[in-house]
């Protein structure tokens, strides 16, 4: 979550931050083999290139 959307949902008690704590995880983006050379997934792709940071010449693996 997004730290900015975090700290509002604790201003209105949706949630609780708890300082000194931190998690991480791991994202992953699926999808079809077949869809690889939609404009949808390819447009998702570069997306998720920019907010993560990931080289533009960056291949996402292929899993079979």
């Amino acid at each position: 979550m997004r730290e900015d959307v975090a700290l509002v949902a604790e201003s209105k008690k949706e949630l609780v931050i708890w300082p000194q704590s931190a998690e991480t995880s791991t994202l992953n983006f699926i999808y079809l083999h077949s869809e690889a050379d939609s404009p949808i997934v390819h447009a998702l792709r570069q997306g998720i290139n920019a907010v993560w940071k990931l080289p533009s010449n960056q291949k996402m693996p292929i899993l079979d």
